[in-house]
């Protein structure tokens, strides 16, 4: 519930400019304001602003916006400053290696482990299930922001890896 005295003020500070202005029943502003204070009764008293609220619309001038807001512009382009600095925009060559494995392991909590004809050893890091017949395809290894994706040659779907050897 808002306090009365709450409610005065702001209908005060937002009807103020106009107080000059006769409302309906050709009483000052301010005396109408306190008359609403004063009503113990919750929806009499708002009624009672609203009643104010409505000749105050149906008497006053449009109500014009400040010549701040008129004058601002929508600023489309964001400062390099936001969000702590300037970052990084220039963009990046992604790095993808071509390697042929020649098997793989799948281990106890259902990752893989790819070996590479090269000696290196990739284990999945993503917990999305694979099954895989035999081992013996071509990957191609691409870097990203976040570690590595692996793409079997053929396949649509890519895998995320870590170095483990």
């Amino acid at each position: 519930m808002i306090k009365p005295y709450i409610l005065t003020a702001v209908v005060f500070l937002i009807t103020a400019p106009y107080s000059a202005n006769a409302v309906s029943d050709g009483s000052d502003l301010a005396a109408q304001v306190r008359k609403c204070a004063l009503l113990q009764d919750d929806a009499k008293r708002i009624g009672c602003y609203d009643l104010i609220g409505d000749s105050l619309l149906k008497s006053a001038d449009p109500i014009k916006p400040s010549e701040h807001v008129v004058s601002a512009k929508a600023n489309t382009d964001l400062p390099d400053t936001l969000g702590g600095g300037k970052f990084d925009t220039s963009t990046k060559e992604t790095k993808t290696s071509r390697g042929k494995i020649t098997s793989c392991k799948k281990t106890r909590d259902n990752r893989w482990f790819f070996f590479f004809e090269s000696g290196q050893v990739w284990k999945q890091t993503d917990r999305r299930q694979r099954f895989f017949k035999d081992c013996d395809f071509y990957a191609n290894l691409t870097e990203d922001g976040f570690g590595y994706k692996m793409t079997l040659e053929g396949k649509k779907s890519k895998i995320r890896v870590k170095r483990v050897r």
